[in-house]
């Protein structure tokens, strides 16, 4: 939901007795404040009918906008809503537990299979712990120090299940002598050393004739700079992943 300057609406009596606070959001190991169960708006034409409540008003136009409401609906829509949690984790800090909640409104019965849940999240600056709550994006740009954090949480929080490879659980073991990886420091490609980490872009090659390592060009490849000297011969997809792999302090892709 977006920010307003605007003189906000009062609450009908009805959504003033569901008390849906900020502090619900987020689950507090010391002040663990209780959300549960569901929460009752009433039929969906009651609540288009209080268009004098700001939550009301809100709710009829984000059923409207997800799945326009049929004329010919059999019987009447019930609004409903529930806290679901989220965001599991452990720290040095923190036990292991759910740190989050979203707000999930819905409509019972569902007016097709294919209807989502209208999901809600704090954001992050106005939550106590900005962990697994909402952040306003910007399209212009990637928060790659954000980007890292994640992945500084997944190497300290996640173990050794996590980081084993995959590879170990095969059965004949898979044994490919020679992976190479790019350098993106180097801008060449190497082999890829036992228990190296890297970044692994997911794409499809396409129809275009493009940039390939083969048997006869192998050895140029491997020359530090040489993919800096074809850069107008990388795909843009290689490109821009070489980038991002370089911003997010990785050096292999």
């Amino acid at each position: 939901m977006s920010r307003s300057t605007e003189s906000p609406k009062p609450l009908c009596e009805t959504c003033k007795s569901l008390n849906i606070t900020v502090e619900k959001f987020a689950i507090s190991p010391e002040d663990p404040t209780q959300a549960i169960g569901q929460l009752h708006l009433g039929t969906l034409d009651e609540v288009r009918s209080r268009t004098e409540c700001v939550w009301c008003s809100f709710v009829a136009e984000q059923f409207q906008a997800s799945s326009p409401i049929r004329k010919e609906q059999a019987q009447p829509i019930r609004c409903q809503m529930e806290w679901r949690e989220y965001g599991w984790y452990q720290s040095d800090r923190l036990p292991v537990a759910d740190r989050a909640r979203q707000l999930c409104i819905f409509a019972e019965p569902r007016f097709d299979e294919t209807t989502p849940d209208i999901q809600l999240s704090l954001l992050a600056e106005d939550a106590p712990e900005p962990e697994f709550h909402g952040r306003l994006i910007q399209r212009d740009q990637i928060d790659f120090d954000l980007v890292k954090t994640w992945l500084n949480g997944c190497l300290s929080w996640h173990g050794a299940e996590c980081e084993k490879p995959v590879t170990e659980d095969l059965s004949p073991p898979l044994n490919i002598p020679d992976i190479r990886v790019i350098d993106v420091e180097r801008m060449c490609l190497v082999k890829m050393a036992k228990g190296c980490q890297y970044v692994t872009l997911s794409y499809v090659w396409g129809s275009t004739p493009t940039l390939m390592a083969t048997k006869e060009n192998i050895t140029q490849m491997e020359k530090p700079g040489k993919l800096r000297e074809l850069a107008s011969e990388v795909p843009k997809t290689i490109r821009d992943a070489i980038h991002v792999t370089a911003k997010i302090g990785q050096r292999f892709l």
